[in-house]
């Protein structure tokens, strides 16, 4: 991909000035000094608008920080997602944690190859004054990685392969903290979306509008496919594999995301909620599975693999709980992801520990096996370098990871996209969260495709796989009243 430095506002559109032109110069040959021409030619776009100033050597961000009260950031998204083409929002509802990043000030493209050289370009080109306010340290760079899937496909163009980007405007809600933090000095805008709905009551609606299906594969389509997975384990091609599905449906009724995320919020306490809007696309979901989070030189992330329906009472919510920790099929599907994490993590990081036993993360629908992991990042290594040893693991992709990235292909027959791809934020500050898009749907013109897998290991069963993955379908589908 060749360099760019583009002045981009939806508002706005003018040549490049001689200033942004001696920006542009600037940068490029220090890049080009700094890093291989391969990876510049690959994975850097950096777009440069308001409150940007380049030193001797690095471009230095100037923030606005207010400290303000919006109520819940999420009632905000339909106006913001109206006006802005790239919008991050992310909650976890348990930590009463919102973060909604809007705008693009700078943003820096890569690949699946290149994501190990994120770290040093972002802290090499960039300086940023006064990102911490009163002791709140937020988030700063929001992003994406696509999984590496060799099928590329129309639905899926209005997102590069990896994108990380610093907004023009960032609404921060921990506990009782909120703060606006602004990048670009046009403002007006902004302020004008918050006021406005400061004293708006939303209702919280049963349903969200009607689909209709109008693209699944069959469930006999399904057990071909489960089958020659099944083989190639059989035969020591693969350890184990993770297949997935994609159903399309057509929008019937106008969709508002506010309602969705609201909803997602009250009905998944404990996961990652989120959206990303680019161009006239909308990912969103409800993950369960954190793949790294990174605070100083601490680093924690969970296996989660083996998964059962909840139960229709307490009772038989316990049983089937108590079934999940019992089941070999689930638990050996468990461990080869906890083995994988502790071996591919080795030289990154040091007193590497889990429990002996996996826990049950209970969901709205749903169980899984889940087991907590934590480590210290050694002094030489950054989070960037430790995804790029885990993602994607075996809990989205299989074993051994490049084999499986290539049969997915063709077993599958569709692009993942972000799904099962990375979503998360980073800042200055060594902290990072990254979680696997995961339980999601793309919106996009008037259809969502809507996406969901299984582990598949030697002794999986056709239809139990098929049922675990038609569960967590309905994390999307459940929102809406559906029309077979």
């Amino acid at each position: 991909m060749a360099n760019k430095i583009l002045y981009r506002n939806k508002n706005i559109s003018h040549e490049v000035t001689k200033t942004q032109s001696h920006r542009k110069n600037f940068l490029c040959s220090y890049l080009k000094h700094q890093y291989d021409s391969r990876i510049i030619k690959k994975s850097l776009l950096i777009n440069l608008i308001n409150m940007v100033k380049v030193t001797e050597n690095k471009i230095k961000i100037l923030p606005k920080i207010l400290k303000t009260n919006f109520g819940q950031i999420s009632q905000l998204l339909s106006e913001f997602s109206s006006v802005y083409e790239n919008i991050f929002y992310y909650s976890n509802p348990a930590s009463d944690f919102e973060v909604l990043a809007v705008g693009r000030v700078i943003s820096f493209e890569s690949n699946y190859e290149d994501i190990n050289e994120l770290h040093n370009i972002l802290q090499n080109t960039i300086e940023i004054k006064d990102f911490e306010f009163e002791g709140i340290s937020f988030p700063l760079f929001f992003g994406y990685c696509k999984f590496p899937s060799p099928i590329k496909e129309d639905l899926w163009n209005d997102f590069k392969d990896s994108e990380w980007i610093l907004p023009e405007f960032i609404l921060y809600k921990k506990s009782n903290k909120s703060l606006q933090i602004s990048f670009s000095q046009n403002s007006a805008q902004i302020d004008k979306i918050i006021s406005s709905n400061r004293e708006i009551k939303r209702q919280q609606k049963r349903k969200l509008g009607k689909l209709k299906e109008i693209n699944s594969d069959s469930f006999i389509s399904w057990e071909k496919k489960l089958n020659a997975a099944v083989e190639m384990i059989k035969h020591d091609k693969l350890k184990k594999i993770v297949l997935s599905r994609k159903k399309e449906f057509k929008l019937i009724d106008e969709v508002d995301f506010s309602d969705i995320i609201e909803t997602l919020n009250i009905d998944y306490q404990n996961s990652f909620n989120f959206l990303i809007k680019s161009a006239d696309s909308y990912y969103l979901g409800s993950s369960p599975e954190l793949l790294a989070e990174i605070n100083g030189d601490k680093f924690k992330s969970e296996a989660l693999a083996g998964s059962i329906e909840r139960g229709k009472s307490e009772s038989e919510d316990i049983s089937l709980s108590e079934f999940l920790l019992s089941d070999s099929k689930n638990l050996n599907e468990h461990q080869i992801v906890i083995d994988y994490l502790k071996s591919s993590l080795e030289d990154c990081v040091t007193d590497f520990r889990f429990e002996n036993k996996p826990e049950i993360k209970k969901l709205k629908n749903i169980q899984h096996l889940n087991t907590k992991i934590k480590g210290q990042i050694k002094a030489d290594r950054n989070i960037f370098n430790l995804i790029s040893k885990i993602f994607p693991t075996p809990a989205v992709c299989g074993i051994p990871k490049e084999v499986a990235i290539n049969e997915l292909s063709k077993l599958e027959g569709f692009e993942r996209g972000i799904f099962t791809g990375i979503i998360g934020w980073i800042n200055f500050n060594k902290q990072a969260e990254f979680y696997v898009a995961i339980r999601s749907g793309l919106f996009k013109e008037n259809r969502l495709s809507v996406f969901a897998g299984c582990g598949i290991v030697e002794d999986s069963v056709t239809v139990n796989e098929y049922n675990e993955t038609e569960l967590k379908l309905k994390v999307i589908t459940d929102l809406f009243d559906v029309e077979n």
